[in-house]
């Protein structure tokens, strides 16, 4: 006989974690490699999601549910659950029982917002059934309504998907919906695929569809041109979050490609946000993705916690963007884009230039700002000209502050908006100070020194919450203190926390991240060993999705 008891349950973020003994017959501790876990539904008596062990110690086996995905890219929705324990080949052997106090079990109860006043809660018990996942819905007039003009929207894309069936093969479409224009990720892609084909470096040649909007337009000619481009490709490449495909279905035939426009950096996004303002809904387009990608093996894992899909989705082949970066970068004072630059901006001309590319507060596009008044301005221009700096000051995009900058400050103080890039303006700067922003993952692969002002650190973490701990990931000095960082930008500078993190978080800088994206995932031909990966993720999915157990005890 098996005996399995849950010792104790802890959250990190949207993780709840299990921690199990388990003893054998003979009052033994189980053989690690012996056991597998699943958390199960207890009305239906099926499983509802493969645990995992992280790691077993002291006996005892530290269980990681994400709750934004149990495995099959869908949310941990309402029901009963327990634990069921099995051997090596799922052959059940008993229930986890929970005797935990009631005080510590109340204690772990969570309550998880989204869109509004929608949420599921989590609540614990003792017993074999010990997790209760509730779930807070919205106005049902308001659901009904919404319902009824994604179904017509639903058939206006299908009709046009039927019209277009023959013709979508080698069409892709790039696109993004928080912006007028494409950039990053998605112009490299389509400024490299044309280069490919005028040189005949493709097997095929693309048709290249093209949609950029603000999608918090509500123009209804506007989507429906949107959701015709959509129907008449076969490869979708998006660089953000595409609300439309909340609640319009694709189809299985089509390849939705992320790109994110953002590297790595602190601030939770996606269902890493979960629990705190603005977070998604349970079913979004992040669960549509075909294939993601990221830098490193080791930064794929927070990339799909973002999409909530199986790591086995995101591709670490690079980030197609940073391609002209390092070309770029290695000319050094040859690169034509540093020389424009100087030009454009002649305030920076034989002076160090500290970057300064924050980003922004508030939920999200209608309301992001930054607080300016946290910057004195006037002290920051005499400090430059006294350390023989100049300051280019690059606000989120979101952020639509203008003219900022005091006349009296402007021999060293320059105002960036949308007309340079973030990246470009990198190779002009010896130093970069930020506070959240993602920026910091291009900026740490030119090995340049990095300085964080992070004035509100808590009540940011309290609002959108990181997806890792921010001090400990920060590759540079952190302070809250206007007065301390600019004692810190003049030195000295210490790069060694840069190169520790670009070496975490990039396996492969050659250039040739582009061609990657297009071989790969436009083309094709992934590797073996990714396709393995997602083909073995996919068949241990549909097993789980079919297995059953024995009655659980509800008492």
């Amino acid at each position: 006989m098996t005996i399995a008891k849950v010792e104790k349950l802890n959250w990190e973020r949207i993780r709840l974690w299990i921690i199990v003994s388990v003893l054998d017959e003979n009052r033994s501790e189980a053989s690690s490699d012996a056991l597998s876990f699943y958390l199960t539904d207890a009305s239906a008596s099926r499983a509802a999601a493969i645990l995992k062990p992280a790691k077993t110690e002291d006996g005892l086996y530290y269980l990681p549910l994400n709750i934004t995905n149990r495995g099959d890219a869908r949310v941990l929705g309402r029901g009963n659950y327990g634990l069921a324990v099995c051997d090596r080949d799922g052959g059940f052997l008993c229930y986890a029982d929970c005797d935990l106090p009631a005080g510590e079990l109340g204690a772990l109860h969570r309550f998880f917002p989204y869109q509004g006043q929608r949420g599921l809660g989590y609540t614990l018990s003792s017993g074999q059934v010990f997790l209760h996942v509730s779930e807070k819905k919205g106005n049902a007039a308001r659901r009904l309504l919404s319902g009824s003009k994604y179904a017509m929207l639903q058939l206006y894309y299908n009709i046009q998907s039927l019209r277009f069936s023959r013709d979508r093969d080698r069409t892709v479409l790039l696109i993004t919906e928080m912006d007028h224009r494409i950039g990053g990720n998605l112009l490299a892609v389509q400024k490299r695929l044309e280069e490919r084909e005028a040189k005949q470096e493709t097997d095929r040649k693309y048709r290249i569809l093209v949609s950029a909007r603000n999608s918090r337009g509500k123009e209804a000619g506007s989507l429906l041109e949107v959701l015709k481009k959509t129907a008449a490709s076969s490869v979708i490449i998006a660089d953000d979050h595409i609300p439309f495909l909340d609640r319009i279905d694709p189809g299985k035939d089509r390849k939705l490609l992320q790109l994110w426009h953002a590297g790595v950096g602190f601030k939770a996004t996606g269902y890493s946000r979960w629990g705190h303002q603005g977070a998604i809904a349970p079913m979004s387009a992040h669960r549509r993705i075909t294939y993601g990608i990221a830098a490193s093996r080791q930064t794929a894992g927070i990339f799909a916690e973002l999409w909530g899909i199986a790591d086995e989705r995101v591709i670490p082949l690079g980030i197609p963007r940073m391609d002209a970066l390092l070309r770029e970068a290695a000319l050094g004072k040859e690169s034509q884009v540093l020389r424009y630059l100087l030009q454009k901006y002649p305030i920076l001309r034989d002076k160090r230039v500290i970057l300064f590319a924050p980003t922004y507060r508030g939920k999200a596009r209608g309301d992001a700002y930054y607080p300016l008044d946290r910057l004195d301005l006037m002290l920051w221009a005499e400090r430059a000209r006294a350390g023989g700096y100049a300051v280019l000051i690059k606000l989120h995009p979101w952020v639509e502050a203008k003219g900022f900058v005091p006349d009296a400050c402007r021999d060293v103080i320059e105002e960036v908006h949308a007309e340079s890039e973030l990246t470009e303006l990198m190779l002009l700067a010896d130093m970069l100070v930020t506070d959240y922003s993602s920026a910091i993952f291009e900026f740490a692969a030119l090995r340049k020194p990095m300085v964080f002002y992070a004035f509100d650190e808590e009540a940011y973490a309290a609002e959108r919450g990181f997806h890792r701990p921010y001090r400990e990931n920060a590759p540079g000095p952190v302070t809250g203190d206007f007065q301390e960082l600019l004692d810190l930008l003049d030195g000295p500078w210490d790069t060694e926390a840069v190169e520790a993190y670009a070496k975490r978080h990039f396996d492969i800088l050659d250039g040739k991240a582009t061609d990657r994206v297009i071989d790969w995932l436009i083309e094709g031909k992934l590797p073996k060993e990714y396709r393995e990966a997602v083909r073995k993720h996919d068949a241990e999915q549909k097993e789980c999705k079919n297995k059953r157990f024995q009655a659980i005890n509800k008492s």
